[in-house]
């Protein structure tokens, strides 16, 4: 079976699974219905023919103690009284009865003689009466002796060309069965099926008791050919239900597992191309509810994630190459100019190339460090963070602005309660680094302008200034890595072309988002935008001076509103 499920495709394994389902459950409710169908006949044919034998011969008039049905031992307690009353001859089939010396060619029980067995003489002589008014074209009776005898029979399918009634005959085996059951006190009752030449006959047999002695038994019967034909039709019916509902099944079967089938097909296509290396391959299942598309959904979302790393890692290592290839292209040219001795033994031609080499591997170690921090800022997980005073951080960056300035005017404009959930050295790197970039596109008479505030829901940072300004082909692309919209200036002023993309990846980290606008030859503003998070209790008062306060450092500092 497990090579057969490991071999079969899926498509197969629903359908024939749903089939077989459909097919054994369509077979189990056939198979209950049809019994339980026949035995309730079975029950009905059984109640009635014990209601009109008993109905009919209880309102026959018998002289004597009247006689009682049913499985009453010898012993038990005393029979009903009759109905007294009077009944013509029965306008169904007469009766035919037979001398008691027919009943048995011989004794069933070998310890006592027939004769001990016979009938009293009032049923003896009302036995054809009472089969007559028993007796019916759907009911057919006999009235027997204690032993097996036949003393009347009445009713039953016609006979043809004149020949007697259609009549089950009489069943000694059972009829001794009832006999030793009454001598013994079990119960007596017996009902069995009877075949004759044409038809199958629900027989039952009831004991007669007068003083608790077996005086007679009724044996009554009706055809079941109502009954067969129902059931045949019953069954037929059901094995063309269950042939319609297996065909249906068959077609709901394979549209179902098609269904199933498909999405999951496509979804081990795509992976089987993912594993030969193609990152670009997806499901394009996103769009559905179900556990199969959602599945999809997050198989598409893990290799764009590893596209993405893969991505990342190509372009690490290529920018990584290419940025240390000029330092280390100036290390090595000093190295062999000193090991050549091509500085001719002059002191200060040795010092320019141990400054060169110094100041390259200054460089290298500088860019390393940034592609590290980029790294971890790409890849960290995100924790809960707990709130920052960002107007804090703006206050320590102006202060740090104003050191390294040269001259450029700091102007700073904070509102109270701006806080974020966040690592506060980061978001000091972030300040720094545009605060940085700031200074160096600024002119030392130029004016840079530090903002932080609440904007609905979240809280803004922004860096103003009025330097050389981004052309807008440059614009698009000023976060990417080692991009560089002047090289030659950047190169002069030591960047590496990291500082903005590890801005961008520190404010994503944050769940922020950051955006520039600029005008070349107009200045550049760039705007961190965070999310906000609830004030502190004791930082409040520490940081609120007053309700709608500005904090306002440097000479020349204006409003926010200005701003």
């Amino acid at each position: 079976m497990d090579a057969l499920r490991r071999r079969a495709s899926l498509r197969w394994l629903i359908a024939g699974g749903y089939v077989l389902g459909l097919v054994a459950s369509v077979a189990v409710l056939g198979a209950v219905l049809y019994f339980q169908v026949d035995g309730y006949l079975w029950r009905a044919g059984e109640a009635r023919l014990r209601e009109e034998a008993e109905l009919v011969w209880r309102r026959t008039v018998l002289p004597g103690p009247p006689p009682s049905f049913g499985g009453r031992p010898p012993g038990g307690p005393p029979p009903e009284p009759g109905v007294p009353g009077e009944i013509g001859p029965s306008p169904v089939s007469p009766g035919f009865p037979l001398p008691p010396q027919q009943a048995l060619p011989g004794p069933l029980r070998r310890d006592q003689p027939v004769v001990a067995f016979t009938a009293p003489p009032d049923i003896l002589v009302r036995a054809p009466e009472l089969a007559r008014n028993l007796g019916s074209r759907e009911l057919a009776v006999r009235i027997l002796t204690p032993d097996g005898g036949s003393l009347a029979v009445a009713g039953g399918l016609p006979g043809a060309l004149g020949n007697p009634p259609e009549v089950p005959g009489v069943d000694y085996q059972r009829v001794l069965a009832m006999r030793t059951g009454f001598e013994s006190g079990r119960p007596i009752e017996i009902a069995y099926f009877a075949p004759t030449r044409n038809e199958r006959w629900q027989v039952l047999l009831l004991p007669v008791q007068r003083n608790d002695q077996l005086v007679s038994i009724v044996q009554v019967a009706t055809s079941r050919r109502a009954a067969d034909d129902l059931l045949r039709a019953l069954a037929w019916y059901l094995a063309v239900g269950g042939i319609v509902a297996t065909v249906l099944g068959v077609i709901a079967g394979g549209w179902i597992a098609r269904s199933v089938a498909r999405p999951l097909e496509r979804l081990a296509a795509t992976t089987q191309r993912v594993a030969t290396g193609d990152l670009e391959a997806r499901t394009g299942l996103g769009g559905g509810r179900n556990e199969v598309y959602a599945v999809a959904a997050a198989f598409d979302d893990m290799v764009a994630r590893l596209q993405a790393t893969f991505a990342a890692q190509r372009r690490f290592v290529a920018d990584a190459s290419h940025e240390l290839k000029t330092p280390l292209t100036a290390i090595s040219g000093m190295a062999e100019l000193l090991r050549i001795g091509a500085d001719g033994g002059r002191a200060d031609q040795r010092e320019l190339a141990l400054v060169t080499i110094e100041r390259e591997v200054e460089r290298m170690s500088r860019l390393v460090g940034d592609l590290l921090t980029l790294s971890r800022a790409e890849q960290r997980p995100h924790l809960v963070r707990p709130p920052v005073d960002l107007s804090e951080l703006v206050g320590e960056a102006a202060g740090y602005a104003r050191l390294v300035g040269k001259g450029r005017q700091i102007m700073v404009a904070v509102e109270p309660d701006v806080w974020t959930p966040g690592d506060r050295d980061e978001l000091t790197r972030v300040l720094r680094n545009l605060v940085g970039n700031a200074m160096k596109y600024t002119p030392p008479e130029g004016t840079i302008r530090l903002v932080s505030r609440v904007s609905g829901d979240a809280v803004e940072l922004v860096v103003n200034d009025n330097g050389a300004g981004i052309s807008a082909e440059d614009l698009p692309h000023v976060f990417d890595r080692f991009y560089r919209a002047d090289p030659s200036r950047t190169r002069k002023t030591g960047g590496s072309g990291l500082g903005l993309a590890i801005v961008r990846a520190i404010v994503e980290w944050h769940g922020g988002d950051i955006s520039i606008a600029s005008e070349l030859g107009a200045g550049t503003s760039v705007t961190v935008r965070l999310p906000r998070a609830a004030t502190p209790l004791d930082a409040a008062s520490a940081h609120r001076s007053g309700s709608g306060s500005l904090l306002q450092l440097g000479a020349g500092s204006e409003s926010l509103e200005k701003l």
